[in-house]
C-alpha cells in the first residue's frame, strides 16, 4: 500500500517489494489525526521518540489524499511516524534475506518547488528526467559555468576556433587594448608558427590564399571582360555635376569648434575643404625616443665644454622636433548634407587610401522628379522616381613611417576629392565594397588608371547596381563620370531590394523589402539581351516585411547570413537549407536597422530598440549577451574589423563609443569598460545668413559598463517608464567604418547628419 508523504520533502521515498510492517500487522493509517511513520526521530524530539501503533487497517483513500494536498502544504515540525519496535525492525530485517529497495522520485514540479540538488552526469552535465523534453541540442551555458567550458560553448571545441581565441586574448585583453587598438599590438602581430590557423580567425592561411587569387582569375579573362562592359561611363563637366547631381548647401560654410577643453579652437569650414584638428592640440613629448646615449653624449659636452656650438644645437632641435607629434591626428570634411552611406575601398596595400561618400540631394532639388499627386502605394516597398545622385571618392594620404607596419595620417597633405560618380537611379541608400581578399595583379594599373575594387550599391529605386570602380592616378583634378548603365544590375521582382551583402567574389546576397533573400551570382548576366534582369538562383522567405540589414559570417562562416527586420526579429539562416537551419533570436519590439559581424568574437553585433548593444554569439544566436549601454539611442555600428576586435558605436545624442568585447565574452564576471571618442554637438543659425554650429567634445573619457537597467537611481526611467530623447537628425552619428586595410587598421570615419565627415587614426602611439 502506497505511503502518505509531504510534498515538500527533499529525498526519495523508500519502499521494500517485501514490506516487515505488514507481516506484524502494522499498517498506515488514512486518519489525518495520526501521525505518519517516520525513518527516524525529527530534530526537535530526538532522544525522546515515543511509539505509536496504528489504530486503523483502512485501505488507502486517494480521494482523501487529493483533499487533504491543501494542509500538506502547511509546514510540520515532524512529516515522518517511527514505528512500534525500532529493535525488532531491525532483527526482522536481519533475519529476512535482502530486500530489493524501489525509489519513488518526486515529480518535476515537487523537485522544482523544494530545490532538491539535481544529479549530474560524469561529464558535469544534468541528468534529466524521462518526461521532461528540451528542444535545442546544446548545452546550457547558465548550467556550466566553468572558463574553459564557456570558451567552447562560445567560439567552438575545434583546435583552430581555440587557436583564434588565445591569438586575440595575448593581443587585446590587457591595457588599452582593452578598448582602442593600440599601434604595438597592431604591428606585433603572430606569426603563422605561433598559432597556426588561429592568426587567421580560424581559417587556414592556403585557403584564403587561394581565395585571393584563383578566385579573382574570373576578373581577367573573358568573364572579366564581358561584366566591364556593360559598365559604360562618359565623362561630364563639373558644372553639370554641381548643378543637377551634387547636394546644393542651403549655406556657404559651417562653423567648427573643437579642441581641448580648455582651450577650444573654433574655425569656419566652406563646402568641400577640410580641417586638420590635430593642430588645437599640443605636442607629445617623445624625446625619450631618441636614446640614452645620445643623451649622455649631449649631457658630456655640456659639462665638459659649457655651452655646444650653434650648429650641433641646431641639430639635436631638428631631431627631437621630428620625434614630436601630435595628441590627436585627423581631418574634418565638410560634404554640407547627410551622409547616407559611406564606405572605406578595401584590398588598398599602399599610401593612399579611398572613401566613397553618398550625400542625397535636398528635397528642394529633389521636389522637382517627384510625380503629381499623392503616392499610392509606401514609398519604402515601392521604386522611387529616377532622383539624380552621386557617389563621392576621397583620397586620404598615409604618413611614411618605415619603422611601423601600421601607418598614420599624413596631416601635410589634405584629403582630395578624386572622382565623382554621377547617375540618375534614385537616392544611393547604401554603399559595399567588395572586402573578399583580392592579390594585386599587374593588370589593375594600366592605362593611367588604378582599379579600387567593386562597389556595390542599393537605390531607391529598387536595383542592386555594382560598379567596377577605377581612379586615374595621375590626375591632381576630380573626375566626373555620368553613369549609363552598371556592370551588373538586379532586381528582386515583384519587390525591391533594400540592403545585401558579398558572399564571394562572383555572389551577392540580398534582401527585400517583402522579407524575402535572393542569391545571386554576378558572371550569369546575359550580354545579348541587357533589358532581361538575371535570375536568382536562391530565393526563400526568411521574415514577414522589410528587412532592415543583412550580414554574413565571413571569413570563417561565409555560408550563414543573418538577418534584422521591421518586425523585430533577427534571425540566422544557413544557406545549406534555408528551410531547416533557421535561428531566431529574442524578438525586439521594434525593428533595429544594425548588424554587423566581428571575426574575433565569432559573434554578430547589433542593437536593441533603444540603447543597448548586443552580441549574438554563431554557436549561441538563440540567447543574447549585453555588451555595451550609450546614453541614447544607437543610430550606428561599425563593421567588425579583421586587424583588432574593438567595436565602435553611435548614437543619435552625437556621442561614440569604442569597446572591446572579447574579455565580455571570454568571461563575462570580468570587468567591462568603454571609452567615448567624441561628442558632436549641433545648433541651428540664427537667421539664413548665420552659418550652423557644430561642437566636437573631444576629452576621451574611459568608464566602467553597467549593463543592468535599474528602475530606480536612472535618470531616464520616470514613474517606472523608460524615457527617450528625440535630437535633432543633424546632431546624428549616421555611418561608422573601420578602414578594412592593414597598414590603416587604426583608422576610423565618422559620418553625421550635419555634413561633416571626421577621419582620425584611434592607434595610440604608446
Amino acid at each position: 500500500m502506497p505511503i502518505r508523504r509531504s510534498g515538500r520533502r527533499s529525498g526519495a521515498q523508500k519502499s521494500y517489494a517485501n514490506d516487515p510492517f505488514k507481516a506484524i500487522g502494522l499498517e498506515d493509517s488514512g486518519d489525518e489525526e495520526n501521525t505518519e511513520r517516520s525513518v527516524g526521530p525529527s530534530v526537535k524530539e530526538k532522544g525522546k521518540a515515543k511509539k505509536r501503533k496504528r489504530e486503523s487497517d483502512d485501505e488507502f483513500d486517494e480521494d482523501a489524499v487529493i483533499e487533504s494536498n491543501e494542509d500538506e502544504d502547511e509546514p510540520s515540525e515532524n512529516e515522518a511516524s517511527q514505528s512500534d519496535e525500532p529493535g525488532q525492525e531491525e532483527e526482522e530485517e536481519e533475519e529476512e534475506p535482502a530486500q530489493s529497495v524501489i525509489v519513488n522520485r518526486p515529480s518535476v514540479a515537487s523537485s522544482n518547488r523544494t530545490g532538491r540538488y539535481r544529479e549530474r552526469k560524469f561529464d558535469g552535465s544534468l541528468r534529466f528526467l524521462p518526461q521532461e523534453t528540451h528542444s535545442r541540442g546544446v548545452y546550457n551555458p547558465s548550467e556550466h559555468v566553468s572558463k574553459s567550458m564557456h570558451i567552447k560553448l562560445s567560439f567552438g571545441s575545434d583546435d583552430r576556433d581555440l587557436l583564434a581565441v588565445v591569438n586575440a586574448r595575448s593581443r587585446f585583453t590587457t591595457g588599452i587594448d582593452s578598448i582602442f587598438p593600440t599601434r604595438a599590438s597592431l604591428d606585433k602581430g603572430p606569426t603563422a608558427t605561433d598559432y597556426g590557423p588561429g592568426n587567421t580567425h580560424g581559417v587556414y592561411a592556403a585557403d584564403l590564399e587561394r581565395e585571393a587569387t584563383a578566385g579573382w582569375d574570373w576578373y581577367y579573362d573573358k568573364y572579366g571582360s564581358s561584366f566591364r562592359k556593360r559598365q559604360r561611363l562618359d565623362n561630364i563637366s563639373q558644372r553639370q555635376a554641381q548643378e543637377k547631381f551634387l547636394v546644393k548647401p542651403k549655406k556657404n560654410s559651417l562653423k567648427v569648434i573643437y579642441g581641448p577643453g580648455d582651450g577650444p579652437t573654433s574655425a569656419q569650414l566652406p563646402h568641400h575643404e577640410s580641417i586638420n584638428f590635430g593642430n588645437a592640440w599640443k605636442n607629445r613629448d617623445e624625446t625619450h625616443k631618441i636614446g640614452k646615449k645620445d643623451a649622455t653624449k649631449k649631457k658630456g659636452r655640456k659639462k665638459t665644454t659649457g655651452e655646444a656650438p650653434d650648429d650641433e644645437l641646431a641639430g639635436n632641435e631638428s631631431s627631437i622636433e621630428e620625434t614630436r607629434r601630435k595628441n590627436r591626428y585627423g581631418w574634418f570634411l565638410n560634404v554640407s548634407g547627410k551622409i547616407q552611406a559611406m564606405s572605406w575601398a578595401p584590398n588598398q596595400s599602399r599610401m593612399t587610401q579611398y572613401l566613397a561618400v553618398s550625400v542625397p540631394i535636398n528635397s528642394d532639388q529633389e521636389h522637382q522628379y517627384n510625380p503629381p499627386g499623392p503616392p499610392t502605394v509606401s514609398p519604402a516597398f515601392s521604386p522611387s522616381p529616377p532622383y539624380p545622385g552621386a557617389i563621392q571618392i576621397w583620397s586620404f594620404e598615409a604618413e611614411k613611417r618605415e619603422d611601423y607596419i601600421t601607418k598614420t595620417l599624413d596631416v601635410a597633405q589634405r584629403p582630395k576629392l578624386r572622382l565623382v560618380l554621377c547617375m540618375e537611379f534614385g537616392h544611393i541608400r547604401k554603399l559595399n565594397w567588395c572586402s573578399i581578399p583580392r592579390k594585386k595583379r599587374e593588370e589593375d594599373e594600366k592605362d593611367n588608371t588604378r582599379s579600387l575594387g567593386l562597389l556595390s550599391c542599393v537605390f531607391s529605386d529598387g536595383r542592386i547596381r555594382i560598379l567596377d570602380v577605377k581612379v586615374n592616378k595621375k590626375s591632381e583634378t576630380t573626375e566626373y563620370l555620368y553613369v549609363h548603365s552598371a556592370a551588373f544590375t538586379a532586381i528582386p521582382s515583384p519587390t525591391v531590394s533594400t540592403c545585401m551583402a558579398w558572399l564571394s567574389p562572383t555572389d551577392i546576397v540580398v534582401g527585400c523589402a517583402n522579407g524575402s533573400v535572393s542569391v545571386y551570382n554576378i558572371l550569369t548576366c546575359d550580354t545579348s539581351r541587357p533589358d532581361k534582369a538575371p535570375i536568382p538562383y536562391i530565393n526563400f522567405p526568411v521574415h514577414m516585411t522589410y528587412i532592415n540589414n543583412i550580414q554574413t559570417g565571413y571569413p570563417q562562416h561565409p555560408q550563414l547570413i543573418s538577418t534584422v527586420s521591421m518586425d523585430g526579429n533577427t534571425r540566422l539562416t544557413s544557406l545549406g537549407d534555408p528551410s531547416k537551419d533557421v535561428v531566431d533570436t529574442q524578438r525586439q519590439r521594434m525593428g533595429t536597422t544594425h548588424i554587423s559581424y566581428n571575426p574575433f568574437l565569432q559573434a554578430f553585433i547589433s542593437s536593441d530598440e533603444n540603447d543597448f548593444v548586443r552580441g549574438l554569439s554563431v554557436r549561441r544566436f538563440y540567447t543574447s549577451t549585453s555588451i555595451g549601454r550609450l546614453p541614447s539611442t544607437v543610430s550606428a555600428i561599425a563593421n567588425g574589423s579583421r586587424w583588432h576586435p574593438s567595436t565602435i558605436v553611435g548614437s543619435t545624442e552625437g556621442s561614440v563609443f569604442i569597446l572591446n568585447a572579447l574579455r565580455r565574452f571570454m568571461h563575462s564576471k570580468e570587468p567591462h569598460f568603454h571609452a567615448r571618442w567624441f561628442l558632436h554637438e549641433w545648433a541651428r543659425g540664427k537667421d539664413d545668413q548665420t552659418p550652423d554650429t557644430v561642437r566636437f567634445t573631444d576629452e576621451v573619457e574611459v568608464e566602467g559598463l553597467n549593463l543592468t537597467r535599474a528602475t530606480r537611481g536612472d535618470g531616464r526611467v520616470v514613474n517606472g517608464v523608460m524615457g527617450i530623447t528625440v535630437y535633432d537628425e543633424p546632431q546624428h552619428v549616421l555611418a561608422l567604418e573601420w578602414n578594412p586595410n592593414q597598414d590603416c587598421a587604426g583608422w576610423v570615419a565618422a559620418g553625421m547628419g550635419s555634413g561633416l565627415i571626421r577621419v582620425e587614426d584611434l592607434a595610440m602611439f604608446h
